[in-house]
């Protein structure tokens, strides 16, 4: 996870901020474990337009795509984007490279991780060589992800209530932040609550396996064993912020 500020335990500062994202999807297979054909299927399956336009404003420039950089700062676009050969190229820094290049640079991620990113996003399933991640493993990952994903609508949730909390959360977010709720919506803005004694199980309720949600990172556990009835949450009183791959 990646945290904003130190933190402890105790406190319950709602206006002090975290910074979430998935877990990471670093694992013991490495890139030779996806076959070779099935990384070709997907580079040739998924449009470069569409990997990079979420994260630069394209414009059309004849066959091609032009934008400002996202690897160094300009005022001029100098990045182009190639649909045809399925290649961006920045004349003015020169960072190149295809989709899977793309999302390693601008995600910070692995080879590996970013290949499986593409993949998760566009709906593609990847075949790996013998010795690469098994369906359970796999399985896994998906629901560490959509694990994630109930945390931060559970957030949004609570950040929206009309109790004293949320009316709380809002009035900073909006008078001693300066920010809109327009913006908070925009990026799912939500709070932890101070006190929060049936997440736990209201995740397992609704099928998820105390495996991930003892790998999410998301608690506090006494023992090696998840159980809901001691598993405090590790973020309390405090406004939650996602981080999104997409």
């Amino acid at each position: 996870m990646k945290v904003k500020i130190s933190r402890s335990d105790h406190e319950t500062d709602p206006t002090r901020h975290v910074w979430f994202n998935t877990p990471a999807t670093s694992g013991p297979h490495g890139m030779a474990m996806i076959k070779h054909a099935s990384l070709l299927d997907l580079k040739n399956r998924v449009g470069i337009h569409d990997v990079v336009a979420p994260v630069v404003a394209l414009k059309k420039a004849g066959s091609r795509w032009k934008g400002l950089c996202p690897f160094h700062n300009e005022k001029t676009p100098s990045f182009h984007v190639n649909p045809d050969r399925g290649l961006f190229k920045c004349f003015g820094c020169g960072a190149s490279g295809d989709i899977i290049n793309f999302v390693e640079r601008t995600e910070n991620l692995t080879f590996t991780d970013a290949v499986e990113t593409l993949a998760r996003r566009f709906g593609f399933s990847l075949e790996y060589e013998a010795g690469g991640p098994t369906t359970e493993e796999r399985s896994l990952r998906q629901e560490l992800y959509d694990i994630h994903e109930a945390i931060a609508d559970h957030f949004r949730q609570t950040f929206l209530a009309a109790g004293r909390e949320g009316e709380y959360a809002r009035d900073y977010w909006v008078n001693s932040r300066r920010f809109t709720l327009e913006l908070a919506e925009e990026f799912r803005i939500g709070l932890a609550p101070v006190a929060d004694n049936v997440i736990a199980g209201r995740l397992l309720k609704q099928g998820f396996s105390p495996q991930a949600l003892k790998e999410s990172r998301l608690f506090f556990l006494r023992g090696d064993r998840f159980e809901p009835a001691s598993a405090r949450p590790m973020f309390r009183g405090r406004l939650m912020i996602p981080i999104r791959d997409h």
